[in-house]
């Protein structure tokens, strides 16, 4: 690569020369050939990178601050150059690098491959060092490739961690089950009524391939020795060999006068497992139960196997924080169920907030029920096939007591209903709380109280937030037409409310001509144009550029309406947007 020039020749992942893995506060951009691909996955200032040269794998690792690494992106090709690590450092960034060692390596942990913290010297960087198994362990199956575990005695972990590229650049792999730390979990990460509760550790997240079969959605699982949870259910299991497993959700309401009478109710998701090849050596099933305040409740738990002629029971072998466990499984439709001998149990809850801009006035939906992951699933396809737009906000703090009452209060709210909700399991769609707010451009405060009025969870939701993400420009207006009320306000909220309509039809020259005035007027600076120039896609582009200025205030958001005024005036007339007075 040619140094110091401006050409895409000497600009890290412009060219065929070069590999970048571009990484900001809103997340990863991988770069090659001038082409960019959004990578998802948890934002870390931590960064792990391993090349198997012979093998023709790069593959970038995001870790977290216990040295947890995510994988999230492997690139295939044929190298016939060395390779040398190079680093774009901004006047305001640093990097530190790790030398691989084994005292920053955790071993044996039964198909879990995971980075300890270095010593203190490292600036806290210790994690930053990688180990995969290499091409002499790899076996084909029928297409897609996946890492065998060798001995235990191999300083290579045996292949203790196992990387697939996913659909867009499977490299013929069939669209087979990769094996990939995934997003966040389902499954509750923390809650103070129970955080004394013993959970298992070491299990290796994967995502599952899916189907569409007859309407349901099907989850299938390709896993070597190891040990593995679903990050879409929570479901883990531990093998000793190859096994291939697919399950789908089961609806509960078939069941539920059945449980009725025996007085039981549901405990956790009903889960109807298929074993394709291999056996399990121990299944743990999610359950919502918190057992903080009433640790005996696991002497109530039994193990509801659904059968072709009825239904059987079998006892649980161990119950931890989040799962029971059960030995050498045979399958059906199967879930955990608890004995209600008394209403006093605790259950980790899920909050969905989900929003609908009409008009002047923002719907809101808030949905409260206990954690499921099939009721979660169930009010995504509803919202999504509504159009709306999700908000993430955060879990309760503690766990709520089963068929108590809650209700909310907004403070902007013109109406709320119902006026309360009682928290039961619902075989259908889980409740939810709708309020009519008012955009009055200020942020929404929510607030959950008890049945003895004391607040359970509180939440402030950024305008920017609702703004941006209920994409109210074609929701308010439709055709493409910003709101009107919007476009006579201030800069900031012009701009926002333009900005999906800005992101499709701005070009890429004025694109480019705008990042140059915006750093001539000093709205921007030097590594902050450079950090957008390298995005190779258009719209990710325009993304950056306008929520980069966003976040600058009133008199940048002003300049930047100017500017596209002067670079393309077609565009500026048809987002109706007005000029502004900006000092000089």
């Amino acid at each position: 690569m040619m140094r110091k020039r401006e050409e895409d020749d000497s600009w890290i992942g412009l060219n065929r020369k070069s590999w970048s893995l571009f990484c900001s506060h809103r997340g990863y951009h991988f770069y090659h050939a001038g082409v960019s691909r959004i990578i998802s996955g948890p934002v870390s200032n931590r960064v792990g990178v391993y090349l198997d040269w012979p093998a023709g794998t790069l593959s970038f690792y995001s870790v977290s601050s216990s040295g947890t690494p995510t994988h999230l992106y492997t690139e295939h090709t044929t190298f016939t150059e060395p390779l040398y690590a190079a680093f774009r450092i901004y006047s305001f960034s640093s990097v530190t690098l790790c030398q691989i060692d084994d005292q920053h390596i955790q071993r044996d942990h039964g198909g879990e491959c995971w980075i300890k913290p270095g010593p203190e010297n490292t600036r806290d960087h210790g994690g930053e060092c990688w180990i995969k198994p290499g091409p002499e362990n790899t076996r084909d199956h029928g297409g897609e490739s996946w890492i065998k575990p060798g001995p235990e005695n191999t300083r290579d972990h045996g292949g203790e961690c196992w990387i697939k590229p996913g659909p867009e650049n499977t490299r013929d792999h069939g669209g087979e089950c990769w094996i990939k730390p995934g997003p966040e979990k389902l499954i509750p990460q923390s809650c103070k009524t129970c955080d004394h509760v013993e959970d298992s550790t070491h299990w290796l997240q994967i995502e599952p391939l899916t189907s569409i079969v007859q309407g349901v959605a099907m989850f299938r699982h390709r896993t070597p020795k190891g040990r593995y949870e679903c990050t879409l259910s929570g479901l883990r299991w531990l093998c000793e060999r190859d096994v291939i497993l697919k399950y789908h959700f089961r609806n509960w309401e078939p069941y539920s006068q059945l449980l009725k009478d025996m007085q039981y109710t549901q405990g956790g998701p009903l889960l109807d497992i298929t074993m394709e090849l291999g056996e399990l050596e121990e299944v743990h099933l999610p359950h919502f139960v918190c057992l903080g305040t009433n640790p005996s409740l696991k002497n109530e738990m039994k193990i509801l196997h659904v059968e072709e002629h009825g239904v059987s029971f079998e006892e649980v072998h161990e119950v931890t924080r989040f799962h029971a466990k059960i030995l050498h499984p045979k399958f059906s439709a199967i879930s955990l169920i608890l004995r209600l001998l008394s209403w006093n149990v605790d259950v980790h809850c899920e909050l969905m907030l989900y929003l609908t801009v009409k008009k002047e006035t923002l719907i809101s939906r808030l949905y409260l029920f206990p954690s499921n992951p099939s009721q979660i699933q169930a009010v995504e396809q509803q919202e999504k096939s509504q159009g709306s737009s999700r908000i993430l906000i955060s879990r309760p703090e503690r766990s709520f007591k089963l068929s108590s009452s809650f209700r909310l209060n907004i403070h902007c709210s013109t109406d709320i209903n119902p006026q309360k909700i009682h928290l039961i399991h619902r075989d259908t769609t889980p409740s939810f709380f709708r309020a009519v707010v008012k955009m009055t451009g200020i942020d929404i405060e929510m607030e959950l109280f008890s049945d003895d009025e004391r607040i359970a969870w509180r939440e402030k939701v950024s305008q920017d937030e609702f703004i941006t993400d209920t994409r109210s420009t074609s929701a308010v207006s439709g055709a493409g037409r910003p709101a009107e009320s919007s476009l006579n306000g201030p800069p900031e909220q012009q701009l926002r409310s333009v900005r999906t309509e800005f992101v499709k039809r701005v070009s890429g020259p004025v694109l480019d001509g705008l990042l140059d005035r915006l750093l001539q007027h000093t709205v921007i600076n030097q590594e902050e144009m450079e950090s957008v120039k390298v995005i190779a896609e258009r719209s990710e582009k325009a993304r950056d550029i306008i929520d980069m200025v966003l976040r600058k205030g009133t008199e940048s958001c002003s300049r930047m309406i100017n500017l596209l005024g002067e670079l393309d005036p077609y565009l500026w007339t048809q987002l109706q947007i007005h000029s502004v007075g900006v000092p000089t």
